[in-house]
């Protein structure tokens, strides 16, 4: 059985947007601080866990959006997210940034509370693990029927990489640099049908787990169609004018 055939997909979430923001900790100072845990332990006390989790880097959170039908709804869910991050921020003492790419101050502690992050810690090359904790940035999920949707959309979205990538640089290109030293499999594929994602999947790793997909146009795990190529803001109509720009690819 091939991993397009593990894939949980909703059909009731054809039409959903979600986001994932991800989002560096800063001291009162200015300097990056490895609070991720304190951040989440408070999210889970004062708002539940839901919304909020962590990345590699221990320096880091993101948020999850709920999936949204429309995007007047999505604009809530990052603005609601925005006031959490805020306030959680204040009582651990940082505050919560769409930087695109961490300077050379960025500390190298790893959110080891999760056994996944522990093992890669370990066994990528160091200047690997360091472009990867030095990168934060944006993903828009677009919820699909089944794998034959997936890969439509997804044969749709990747012609379009190029421009995609360009207009959600806030670096220069330096976070598609690291990103792309940290993730050799980064280009993503055009797919003839299910067969094809299987095999493409098995000859880069990716079959036992969609999480070492590092496509930057991807089909996810959570059975949607992941955009990876945006940067960073701490704009809200910033990460929605991506959106809409990827909406109208979709219909046009």
């Amino acid at each position: 059985m091939g991993v397009s055939n593990t894939i949980q997909y909703n059909p009731d979430m054809v039409g959903y947007w979600g986001v994932e923001w991800e989002m560096f900790l800063l001291n009162s100072e200015g300097q990056y601080s490895p609070k991720a845990y304190d951040f989440l332990q408070n999210a889970k006390n004062y708002y539940g866990h839901e919304r909020w989790t962590y990345e590699l880097s221990a320096c880091q959170v993101e948020c999850r959006t709920e999936p949204s039908a429309d995007l007047s709804a999505l604009e809530f869910d990052l603005r609601e997210a925005k006031k959490q991050a805020t306030h959680i921020g204040r009582i651990i003492g940082c505050k919560t940034v769409g930087i695109e790419v961490a300077d050379d101050t960025l500390s190298s502690d790893v959110y080891d509370d999760d056994e996944r992050y522990r093992k890669l810690a370990k066994t990528i090359p160091q200047d690997r693990l360091r472009a990867a904790c030095s990168v934060a940035n944006v993903q828009v999920h677009i919820g699909c029927r089944d794998i034959h949707h997936a890969i439509e959309v997804n044969n749709k979205l990747v012609p379009h990489l190029e421009f995609l990538s360009d207009i959600g640089d806030n670096s220069n290109g330096n976070r598609l640099k690291l990103y792309k030293q940290m993730a050799k499999n980064w280009h993503p594929q055009i797919y003839r049908d299910p067969e094809h994602f299987d095999k493409v999947a098995e000859s880069q790793g990716f079959d036992q787990d969609l999480r070492n997909c590092w496509h930057m146009v991807r089909i996810s795990r959570h059975g949607t169609v992941e955009l990876r190529m945006f940067g960073n803001s701490d704009s809200v109509n910033h990460i929605l004018c991506w959106v809409k720009v990827v909406d109208w690819l979709l219909k046009h």
